[in-house]
Parts: C-alpha cells; structure tokens; sequence
C-alpha cells in the first residue's frame, strides 16, 4: 500500500501538521534589507558580471559566424549580404570591450560603485552606435531571412555553430546574437535608475548620476522608437507584398504610417452590398477585393477629407469623402463600434495636423447612391421606368432620375470632367445654391426606407 500524500497549507505549502508545531522567535523569517551601501554595490556587481556575458557572447558571434563568413574562399553570399547583416556589430564590439575593461580596473581597485557614474559618461557618446544599429536592424534581419533561404548558407551557419558548440558553451542562431544590442541599454538604464535610487541626497556624485540616468533614459527610449518604427515598417512591408496594385499605386511603407486595424466588411454601393477587404491605416482607408491572399484594391481615401456618421441600423454606418461615400455594413454593432471610433478617432488626428485641412477639402462630399434596384420611378417627374424609359444617378446627389430629368452636365469636384446631374442639381449649381443638400435632409426616411429593404 503507498502512502498518501499529506495535506498540504494553500497559503504557505507546508504541511497541515507543521502549523501545530510550536514557532520559536528566531524561526520566524524577516525579510533582509540591505544597507544603501551594499545595495549599490550589488546593482554596480551586477552590472559588470551581466557586461561580461554581454562581451562574451558578442565576441562569441564574431569567432563563430562574422569572421568565418567574412574569410570564406569561395564567398558563401554576396558581400552586400553581408555588411547588411553585421553593420555596426563591430563597432558595438568595440565600445563594449574599452567599457568592460574600465568597468573591470574600476574593480580592481574596489572603486567601481565611486566611479561607475564617470566610468559611464565616459562611455555615453559612443553608445550613440546603438542607434545606428538599431535603424539597420530591419535591413540586417530581413538578410539573415534572405541567407537563412540559400541552402549552401544555411548548411554553412549550422556547421559553424556545431564545430564551436561544447559542453560549456552552447552556440545560438545568428539572428539571436543581432538581437542583443537592442536588449542592451534598456537593461543600463533599468540597472543605473536603481543605482540612483539607493544613493544618499548628501552623496558627492548624485548630480552626476541624475545627469546621467536621465541620458541613458532618453538614448533608450530614442531606441525604443526606433524599434516600433522598424516593426511597423517590417509589418507595412508585408502587407505591400499582399498588394496587387495595378494602376493603383500606392507608396505604403512610409515612416509616418502605421496599421491600425484591418478586415472584411460589406459596402453598401450603387447596386447590392458587396464584401470588400478594409485596411485603415494611420492616414488611410483602403478597400478593395481579397482573393487567395492577395488584396486588388479598389479605392485609396485621404482620412483628412474623411468623415463618419451613424447609419440607419446598429450594424451600419456611413463614410463621406469628396471621392466617394457609401455605407459600410458591419457583422454586429461591436464591430460597427470599434470600426467608427477608429475611423473617426484617425480622421480626427489627420485633420488636426498642419496643412491637412486643404487635402481634398472641395466644399462637399460625394453622394450616397440610391440603389438601382429600389428605384420604379424617377425621383424628379415620378414617371415609372421601363424598356425606353432608362434610369441615371444624378452624381451630385445621388438620387436615380430618368434621361428627361437629367440632361445636364456640370463639373463636380474634385473630379475636373463633365458629369451628368439631374435638373434640381443643375440650378443649385448655376445659382450656387446648395439645394440638393436639402433635398438629401428631406429624403432621410426615404433613404432609409431604401437601405432596410436593400439588405433584407
């Protein structure tokens, strides 16, 4: 027969049994605080023993893949390749060795906690490589991706890591040692902001600790954004590869541009509602037909000349712009939700920038069509149409009118040619009056009428 496990306390883990035992002063356990001294002693120990891991292993990268690539007789890829991959690595190489060994004559001499501060600002202008390597990070990781491809290479990089793996010392992927750096001076500025905060107000050197925690925090946040702006470049890069622009072309990867929510939805057109892939960018929405994962866009619109409205239903609402307007119909109103509030939070952004408010800004919007299949009669003359009676949109304000109610032509911005409108739209614009703005206000039950029955 086993024995069965005993009962175990939920909050410490200790046995039920153990709870009964008496407790003696000297066994209870307080939690040990160390002196300010000892502490920073221990953050200044932490830092040299993590700088030389930090050496070791980028040292390790150079013996093991750097040097061997770089003397290959033949040469295993194109130089190009190459200095894409370790630009700047030899440089941070460099800077870290000189700072190891400062930091480790500093511990030599039992001054590395007196003189950690100016040991770093010594050191802070050329940690400005960083940067450097960091703005190269993409181009670099996109040819170890490149490198990784070839099979000569790649057979080439494993040989390398298995010849130098031994039991002390396990080999990583390349890709692993390129990612160190930008680890790096986050983990100085996490280690430098506890230094401070255990030094002593009366403390000679506290001036130039401030001084130079807030340094390494503004190189490490310039880092930082750095490294968003490159994933989101890499990300803007992979969406461009599932574009199929044709005539549509589009400069997407743009430093300011980033990607805020992506999906497929139903446009509400002139005819029936059509699923169309939406892409809403920080300054753009696109949409367009998505077929074997590859996107054939159908419109590019300008957030700054954007603007959003509630729909009819839960489920809908309405995009205006100078281009074109139509509805958008959503899965469920949690969706609708979190579309608008994004669309317009975005416009919103785009239109408060400098100059923005001039991009597309022709005084009106274009229409939202009357569908053509909800349409029996002319909405000027009410005369029904048939085989010789033909319906047209009015392009000014949407509504379907026959050939007799529509023979003029007037040119509606942005778009300089002539268009075809119906007559209550010809005089506004002779007159310059805005008429047909009224007549949408007054047909907003119609309308509604129209877009209930077109969707059931």
């Amino acid at each position: 027969m086993t024995d069965l496990p005993d009962e175990r306390c939920s909050v410490c883990f200790h046995s039920i049994e153990a709870h009964a035992l008496p407790i003696s002063p000297q066994d209870k356990i307080t939690p040990q605080i160390l002196p300010v001294d000892d502490y920073r002693q221990k953050v200044s120990q932490e830092l040299l023993s993590t700088e030389r891991t930090y050496v070791k292993m980028l040292k390790t990268c150079l013996r093991v893949y750097a040097d061997p690539l770089q003397t290959a007789n033949p040469p295993i890829f194109p130089p190009t390749l190459y200095k894409a991959i370790f630009l700047f690595f030899r440089d941070i190489v460099s800077v870290n060795e000189v700072f190891l060994q400062s930091l480790e004559e500093l511990d030599k001499k039992h001054q590395l906690v007196v003189g950690l501060s100016s040991c770093f600002l010594g050191t802070l202008p050329y940690l400005r490589v960083y940067r450097m390597f960091v703005g190269n990070n993409t181009t670099g990781l996109q040819a170890v991706d490149e490198v990784e491809h070839m099979k000569n290479c790649e057979k080439f990089l494993k040989e390398c890591a298995r010849k130098n793996t031994t039991s002390d010392e396990q080999i990583q992927p390349l890709r692993s040692y390129l990612i160190l750096p930008i680890q790096r001076v986050p983990r100085y500025s996490l280690l430098l902001s506890d230094f401070l905060k255990h030094t002593k107000k009366e403390d000679p050197f506290l001036d130039e600790i401030s001084s130079l925690v807030g340094s390494v925090k503004a190189l490490a946040k310039d880092i930082n954004d750095e490294v968003k702006l490159q994933t989101n470049r890499r990300k803007l890069i992979s969406i461009k590869k599932r574009f199929c622009e044709g005539p549509y072309f589009l400069e997407l990867v743009e430093a300011h541009r980033y990607l805020i929510r992506e999906g497929e939805l139903k446009k509400l057109g002139k005819s029936q509602a059509k699923k169309r892939y939406f892409f809403l960018f920080s300054d753009l929405l696109v949409y367009g037909r998505m077929q074997m994962g590859l996107f054939y866009p159908n419109r590019y619109l300008k957030l700054a000349a954007v603007r959003v409205e509630d729909g009819v239903e839960t489920n809908l609402f309405n995009i205006f712009s100078p281009y074109e307007s139509f509805v958008v119909v959503c899965q469920d109103e949690e969706s609708k939700n979190m579309w608008e509030n994004d669309v317009k939070i975005a416009a919103a952004k785009e239109k408060d920038k400098k100059f923005s408010n001039t991009v597309d800004a022709v005084g009106f919007d274009a229409p939202l069509y009357q569908p053509y299949q909800q349409a029996d009669e002319c909405y000027i003359c009410k005369r029904r149409f048939g085989l010789f009676w033909t319906k047209y949109h009015c392009q000014r304000c949407g509504f379907i009118v026959c050939y007799r109610c529509s023979t003029k032509r007037k040119i509606i911005p942005p778009r300089p040619m002539l268009q075809r409108v119906c007559d209550v739209c010809a005089v506004s614009a002779d007159n310059n009056v805005e008429v047909f703005k009224g007549l949408r206000k007054q047909s907003k039950m119609e309308r509604r009428r129209m877009t209930m029955a077109l969707l059931e």
